[in-house]
């Protein structure tokens, strides 16, 4: 279970492992205020939209006049917007703050201080966030789908007045629709009402209300909707509850995805083979037409011996560059200006390649009109594979940050390319240096369904997966640390267990942590506790 809100957090998930469910605890309270300059947010709204003011109050005690700000910083503590209020001796003040477009990268915190000088601030600077900030269309497609959201609550029966538990069901992306069913059953049978939610409705703004589910159960929680992933965020923080079965949770994300047979829900593997059989709309570079002087080298170290040759492969793929390289020390690329952009409407890049040995990645840069670099990263194999990147895949290179590009939402425009350069860079794949050969061919555009990423919670206990590890030759489980608690016996061993890493308890005095962790499970090894996996 989870519980965000009120500046209170509550932390509890469970871990299916085989045939026994494991319940993991923490709890977490927020730090009091300074006894001198005193202030809180309150209100703070779970999301932003550019071009629109967010809104909040502060309450604040303090024991004479003093500047209160307030901050709107992107990840990487910038300021981009802020305003400034004189209080005095207690009160509230609302804040009003308009979030200014492109500046903070899909989140942005709140900062809260006292003085004339951050540097020497009247008290503590307090933060608040991070919160997903939405562009204004996307702003637009939300309060849509809040209306969708009213009409499905109403069809769920999701009333206030009466919580329910929601239970996630099976039947979609390999999900076992008969153990959904048993949970329901289980705690229906317990005396809670229960409702079964399935993509769509977890994908659907207010449908998570913490005012009307009570509790979120999510078997097989390492399978989930990755468009639900802010909407899960959002819910715990509004105060509800989660039990996570599975681990790590939210390890394999699937999206809705149209098809010649209907639509589909996809996790990443699955897309991308999905989108190798799309076909080109385009030819970018017309390969037969090419010799190895329309090729340019770029390296590190142009005295390593290299060669780039045209080779007939035949059938589908045609013709060929090769690249041999005698020596990688940091970066061996060759480029070649492209026949014409991708066409109007295409958001992939196709292509065709293969890897010779130890060389297991391929970069593939596409350079704008503006000169601005865009570098995507594919695994190579040493069968020839095709590949379809989606434009958003190419991540932006501009280590000098001179380009002007890379705001929020800024993507590599297809339509605009004028240059492709392949080859093998530290920077970008993982390779070992020495000896590498690789081949790339039929390079073009296509138009396929439009891919967002998603972004894993970290929610600790329980995600993203270096939250947890695997425990090697484990003896037992031991509950004896719970019987205060649920006096409950332990289950079987499973076959595989993966532990929460160890965090702070609730000993010592005024220590101000963020939360209490409490073990009820523990796996004993060799030399005694190896884990915890509840």
């Amino acid at each position: 279970m989870i519980g965000l809100g009120d500046g209170r957090v509550r932390v509890a998930s469970a871990l299916r492992m085989g045939s026994s469910v494991l319940l993991l605890t923490v709890g977490i309270w927020g730090t009091a205020l300074g006894q001198s300059y005193q202030h809180e947010v309150r209100g703070f709204p779970d999301e932003a939209v550019e071009g629109k003011p967010l809104t909040f109050t502060v309450v604040y005690r303090v024991p004479e006049p003093v500047q209160l700000h307030a901050e709107l910083k992107d990840p990487s503590n910038v300021v981009h917007a802020g305003a400034v209020e004189t209080v005095s001796g207690s009160g509230s003040v609302q804040f009003r703050i308009s979030v200014p477009e492109g500046k903070f990268a899909g989140q942005l915190l709140l900062a809260v201080w006292m003085g004339e000088d951050w540097r020497a601030p009247k008290g503590s600077i307090r933060h608040y966030g991070p919160i997903p900030v939405y562009t204004a269309e996307e702003g637009r497609r939300l309060e849509e789908a809040a209306r969708h959201g009213e009409t499905l609550r109403r069809k769920l029966g999701l009333d206030p007045r009466r919580p329910v538990v929601a239970v996630v069901s099976g039947g979609w992306a390999g999900r076992d629709a008969a153990l959904a069913e048993k949970y329901r059953q289980a705690l229906q049978k317990a005396g809670r009402r229960c409702v079964l939610l399935g993509p769509e409705e977890l994908s659907t703004p207010g449908v998570l209300d913490a005012r009307a589910v009570l509790l979120l159960v999510v078997p097989q929680a390492d399978l989930f909707v990755g468009e639900a992933l802010p909407l899960l965020e959002r819910y715990l923080k509004q105060g509800g509850h989660l039990i996570a079965l599975g681990a790590p949770a939210f390890d394999r994300l699937v999206r809705k995805v149209d098809g010649p047979g209907g639509s589909e829900w996809l996790d990443d593997r699955q897309l991308q083979d999905r989108l190798r059989q799309t076909p080109a709309t385009r030819t970018l570079l017309h390969m037969d037409r090419l010799t190895e002087a329309d090729w340019r080298r770029s390296t590190n170290d142009a005295s390593a011996p290299t060669t780039y040759t045209m080779e007939d492969i035949g059938g589908e793929i045609g013709r060929a560059v090769r690249h041999d390289i005698a020596q990688l020390s940091g970066w061996d690329t060759i480029s070649a200006q492209l026949d014409q952009p991708a066409a109007e409407g295409d958001n992939l890049i196709v292509f065709r390649a293969r890897g010779g040995g130890n060389t297991s990645a391929l970069a593939v840069e596409l350079v704008e009109r503006d000169r601005s670099r865009w570098i995507a990263v594919v695994p190579l194999t040493a069968r020839w594979q095709r590949y379809a990147v989606p434009a958003g895949e190419f991540n932006l290179w501009d280590p000098d940050r001179t380009s002007g590009r890379g705001a929020h939402g800024d993507r590599v425009n297809l339509q605009a390319i004028t240059e492709v350069s392949v080859g093998l860079a530290f920077t970008h794949t993982s390779v070992p240096g020495g000896r590498h050969t690789y081949w790339f061919a039929d390079l073009g555009s296509a138009k396929g369904p439009e891919v967002r990423a998603f972004r894993v919670p970290v929610l600790d206990t329980i995600s993203p997966e270096y939250k947890l590890y695997p425990v090697r030759d484990a003896r037992a489980l031991d509950a004896s640390a719970s019987r205060p608690l649920i006096a409950a016996p332990a289950p079987a061993l499973p076959k595989e267990i993966l532990s929460t890493h160890p965090r702070p308890t609730g000993t010592g005095y005024r220590k101000e942590r963020k939360y209490r962790w409490i073990p009820l499970l523990q796996v004993v090894g060799p030399q005694g506790v190896a884990g915890t996996v509840a």
